[in-house]
């Protein structure tokens, strides 16, 4: 009997994630497999939630609007830092992704989107906010082992 990919399933998968423009953003199918559990949060809900349900060799291709991907481009994200608050061996050019960290500690990533010189404008979105994101899959196995519920979030 194949296992059903369920909340708290260990999956081996390939994927790839493209623009409706057909560039691919990552893809796993010419390489190692990705090993995910179902709820750690290691890829977005909605794209987990197409998964559910699924068996070993089931195959499928989603267009995830941009709301339900990564979300609409938050103007509040985008920040513009005196030079000063940067390192001066780093290079700021545009594009560059510059590390923060928050009241706990965390790395907080962003994009630097301008540099005059005197003030770096960074952007703290997700560098796939605001696109619509092809997601395609093909299960190669599934384990229905559950992990311990406080490791789960993603459904509560």
């Amino acid at each position: 009997m194949k296992e059903t990919i369920a909340e708290g399933s260990k999956v081996k998968m390939h994927f790839r994630l493209s623009l409706k423009t057909g560039e691919v953003i990552d893809e796993t199918f010419n390489k190692q497999p990705a090993d995910l559990i179902i709820g750690d949060n290691s890829l977005p809900k909605n794209f987990e939630m197409e998964l559910l349900g699924c068996k070993p060799k089931d195959k499928k291709k989603v267009l995830k609007t941009k709301e339900q991907a990564f979300g609409n481009i938050n103007p509040k994200n985008i920040h513009v830092l005196p030079r000063n608050r940067f390192s001066f061996k780093e290079n700021l050019t545009i594009g560059t992704v510059v590390e923060f960290t928050d009241a706990n500690d965390n790395p907080i990533p962003a994009v630097v989107i301008k540099n005059d010189g005197e003030n770096i404008t960074v952007d703290f979105n997700h560098p796939l906010a605001g696109k619509d994101i092809f997601f395609e899959f093909e299960i190669l196995s599934v384990s229905n082992y559950r992990i311990p519920a406080k490791n789960i979030s993603a459904y509560k």
